[in-house]
């Protein structure tokens, strides 16, 4: 459906002569990237506003993405399947949340966060089949996840100093460390293993 939409709008913009025949290919897949992460966001904010999670979804987004740009990992074989998932398990995060009165970081989210931080540098960038890296993107990206996940944690232990537990700021910044060490380890298992065995 993205991708189907992302060429009619090309068509659009060809017919109208507001770009170039030769541009048409790149113009496709950036409004089919964009398309797909306009869609992702807005899903996964109203999940949050749903909750009444405005802020801690908007914590959560920043620290996630900003971090998983360069750390890479799993990547969905479709958009469709991306935002479905990552719909879903946000959903389930905070109804689980929401279901044990989870209101501050634990023991175990930080351990967890401390091992995801670990996983992290150790193992990215990671590419995945459907986001492949060039030799120059993996060592720039090697070296921005490291310097992000260090400034992450700068930025959560100031917002841990100024507002503790109020407003649950720290507990969200911890679950997007630690979802962006999951899909890292999801993605470095996948193309170690899995992938040679088919």
């Amino acid at each position: 459906m993205i991708s189907d939409l992302s060429v009619k709008v090309t068509d659009v913009l060809l017919s109208n002569r507001i770009i170039e025949k030769q541009d048409e290919d790149i113009y496709k897949y950036g409004l089919e990237l964009l398309m797909s992460t306009v869609i992702n966001l807005t899903c996964i904010i109203f999940i949050g506003c749903m909750f009444g999670k405005f802020i801690q979804t908007t914590i959560f987004i920043l620290e996630y993405c900003f971090i998983r740009r360069y750390a890479g990992g799993y990547h969905a074989d479709t958009h469709g399947r991306c935002i479905a998932a990552f719909s879903i398990l946000y959903f389930l995060m905070l109804g689980i949340t929401e279901m044990f009165h989870i209101n501050e970081a634990n023991l175990i989210l930080i351990l967890a966060s401390i091992v995801s931080n670990i996983i992290v540098f150790q193992l990215s960038p990671v590419a995945d089949q459907n986001k492949p890296l060039e030799d120059h993107e993996i060592k720039r990206n090697s070296l921005m996840s490291k310097r992000l996940v260090i400034i992450s944690l700068v930025i959560n232990i100031i917002l841990y100093l100024f507002f503790k537990n109020e407003y649950s700021l720290v507990l969200f910044a911890l679950y997007a460390q630690v979802w962006v060490g999951a899909v890292v380890l999801v993605g470095y298992i996948k193309n170690r293993y899995i992938t040679k065995l088919l």
